[in-house]
């Protein structure tokens, strides 16, 4: 797993729930910029946050950071 197939995985999974990011901000309890900087990630996500954001897009933790899902 690489930090960067992390925050594809954010960016397509938001994406594909038609979600902003400050929208997903709101659900996971933090702002858009923080959103934002996870789904540019270069170091790896804190797991609470990590944890919020899954529970946000309504999937597991391992779905966010395992492989690399298909393109949004």
């Amino acid at each position: 797993m690489s930090y960067a197939d992390y925050g594809h995985n954010v960016r397509s999974l938001r994406l594909r729930q038609g979600m902003s990011q400050a929208r997903l901000g709101e659900l996971a309890g933090c702002t858009h910029s923080t959103i934002c900087l996870h789904e540019q990630m270069a170091n790896g996500p804190g797991l609470r946050l990590a944890t919020r954001i899954a529970e946000a897009l309504g999937v597991s933790v391992d779905t966010l950071i395992g492989p690399r899902l298909a393109p949004f």
